[in-house]
């Protein structure tokens, strides 16, 4: 429990989740739920909670977050943001898909926290994306 939670309470911190902040979890294993509770804790507006598995998007939505499918995620939240998308992401997976979901779910200068242990050797960052969006 305490390397567990030590981990979700840095990824949460590492973005500056501040009252009224929105956040997207990537990944609702332990980790990831406890990011939901870390969130929440320290006053964040609203928090998505975004797994391909339904059993674990009910557990988030039993600590409050709105739960959503990857598939699903990137057009549910541009609509409900009205196309500012969301002040942070926090990635608990690992996997370049997630990391990629999580930069694009957030704003310009937004922030985005990758806790998941990194399952490729190498992740290409697309810089240009962000140079242009600045």
């Amino acid at each position: 429990m305490t390397d567990a939670l030590a981990t979700a309470w840095f990824g949460a911190r590492s973005p500056d989740i501040l009252p009224g902040s929105s956040v997207a979890v990537i990944g609702l294993g332990p980790i990831g739920l406890m990011v939901i509770e870390s969130a929440s804790i320290m006053g964040a507006h609203i928090v998505y909670a975004i797994d391909p598995v339904a059993e674990r998007r009910a557990l988030a939505e039993e600590a409050g977050a709105i739960a959503l499918h990857p598939g699903e995620a990137v057009e549910i939240i541009r609509e409900a943001t009205k196309g500012r998308k969301l002040d942070c992401a926090i990635e608990v997976v690992g996997r370049d898909e997630t990391v990629d979901l999580a930069l694009r779910l957030v704003r310009a200068r937004g922030a985005v926290s990758v806790i998941g242990v990194q399952q490729s050797r190498r992740y290409a960052f697309p810089l240009e994306r962000f140079l242009q969006r600045a």
